[in-house]
């Protein structure tokens, strides 16, 4: 009898084991499903929020985000980086009246300007900060930050790993936990639609991942930098041919745009922007479309030694530093 017993234990022992195992390999498998082995992090089996979006909102255009996010706009104003004596500044200028005031100032330069709701968020001193529109409430959002974009109701950054760059996160605005999407280094990334272009440090190789960290893929071999993704292609400088090109998020239909490489670009309304003695208009193939002339732009690469580019509302803004002088032009273009 006592021995029926034991057998009784041993048989439910030996059935838990089973269904736990099961339940493990079951889980293991899942992952093994949505993830690579690169470590990209799965946020779980339901949908993401953000992937069953069709349209979404950013914070500053992507083109501004390549150029380190140094000019935003919403229908009042244009949020730029500048200087005050001494002092760093986000200046805020009206669309309509001209009057610039000063946002914020700060000790150490300011970049990566992102708008969302009524609060412009900035990087500063590797912190994300926001500050209403009116001036108030000045807040660090996430700390030790190489670069960062918004989209809809998420931060996206690059995480700041010593003096590298680090691993690729998201965090939720009102949130305190940052989840991985890309758990490697990443020099670089360009957010549009419900994909990310980045820059893998280890290789500078160019890949996709989705905005939940699913399907990541390489989609060029040449070594790339300066990307900017915008609709169903990303616009880069090859390492590998000297060449500035661009290929489709699916990996085909690589493309030599010039034969040069493009430190400062800019694109908007499907034009490529060049500063080269004025601003040249492009199309995606190459073909010179138009130029712009003001009496700023005619002269702006006079002995110019470095330039700061971004667009906002129809506003070009530069920032340059020449043997014989240095300052910002905020130029509008006029069709």
């Amino acid at each position: 009898m006592e021995r029926k017993k034991n057998n009784k234990k041993i048989f439910i022992i030996i059935a838990v084991v089973v269904v736990l195992a099961l339940i493990v390999a079951f889980v293991i498998l899942n992952i093994q499903n949505n993830n690579d082995t690169t470590g990209s992090l799965i946020f779980g089996g339901n949908q993401d929020e953000l992937m069953s979006k069709t349209e979404h909102i950013y914070g500053n255009s992507q083109t501004n985000i390549t150029n380190e996010g140094l000019i935003a706009g919403d229908n009042e104003y244009i949020y730029y980086a500048g200087q005050t004596g001494l002092k760093y500044a986000i200046k805020k200028r009206n669309l309509q009246t001209g009057k610039v005031t000063d946002l914020i100032t700060s000790n150490s330069s300011i970049n990566y300007i992102n708008l969302y709701n009524n609060e412009v968020y900035y990087l500063t001193d590797y912190s994300i900060y926001k500050i209403s529109k009116n001036s108030e409430d000045r807040q660090v959002v996430i700390e030790d930050v190489n670069s960062f974009t918004i989209v809809d109701d998420y931060i996206f950054y690059v995480k700041k790993n010593g003096s590298y760059n680090g691993n690729l996160c998201r965090l939720k605005i009102g949130e305190t936990k940052s989840k991985e999407i890309y758990s490697s280094k990443v020099k670089e990334f360009s957010i549009y639609g419900n994909s990310i272009a980045f820059v893998e440090g280890n290789n500078n190789k160019l890949y996709t991942v989705d905005l939940d960290g699913k399907n990541k893929k390489q989609i060029c071999d040449d070594k790339v930098e300066n990307i900017t993704k915008y609709g169903e292609y990303v616009f880069f400088n090859s390492s590998t041919t000297g060449t500035f090109c661009r290929i489709k998020v699916d990996g085909t239909g690589l493309k030599d745009i010039m034969n040069d490489s493009q430190d400062k670009y800019l694109i908007q309304d499907n034009q490529i922007i060049i500063p080269n003695y004025s601003f040249v208009f492009y199309d995606f193939d190459g073909n010179e479309l138009r130029k712009f002339r003001s009496d700023e732009s005619a002269t702006m690469y006079d002995n110019t030694i470095f330039v700061n580019l971004g667009i906002a509302n129809n506003i070009i803004y530069y920032q340059k530093t020449s043997m014989s002088s240095s300052g910002i032009e905020l130029i509008k273009i006029i069709d």
